[in-house]
């Protein structure tokens, strides 16, 4: 045999070994990479990562939450965090009529519960997590004129 037409056999040999795993790779894997890239835009994933994102709304010394208003879905969490410094404003958060001097400012939407956060420490928070779509207004309590927000929960 000559050595050249040994050299291109093992050559055209490996060549056919590569070519077949190849084929067996893109087979296998091209399916599996296509589901992967769609992953994130199936729907029922992204509700569930909605579901478990929380946003955080901060109230202020200035008196304000921040952002007042902001939309949501059901069964996501909004966090209300006091960045008083310590010894600073008490604040908290209420739903409930019976907690604030004019009724009007609070409001929940029909089938949900009134929420009330109680005081929460300058450093400290309060997380609620929201069932039942619609709008919720809310208000600091012992700020009243000035801390009044606004939740929108969406199906």
């Amino acid at each position: 045999m000559n050595r050249t037409s040994g050299v291109n056999h093992r050559s055209e040999l490996g060549n056919l070994r590569r070519e077949a795993t190849a084929r067996f790779l893109k087979s296998r894997l091209s399916p599996l990479i296509v589901a992967l890239m769609l992953l994130p835009m199936n729907p029922l994933l992204l509700h569930s990562q909605e579901k478990e994102s929380v946003v955080v709304v901060r109230m202020t010394n200035d008196m304000k939450f921040i952002p007042n208003n902001l939309t949501i879905r059901v069964g996501q969490a909004v966090k209300w965090v006091n960045e008083a410094e310590e010894g600073g404003t008490l604040h908290n958060v209420t739903t409930d009529p019976e907690k604030v001097m004019e009724p009007k400012h609070v409001s929940i939407p029909d089938g949900a519960k009134p929420f009330d956060s109680g005081n929460i420490n300058p450093g400290k928070s309060f997380t609620y997590t929201f069932t039942v779509p619609g709008v919720y207004k809310y208000a600091c309590a012992p700020h009243e004129g000035m801390m009044r927000g606004e939740v929108t929960v969406e199906p």
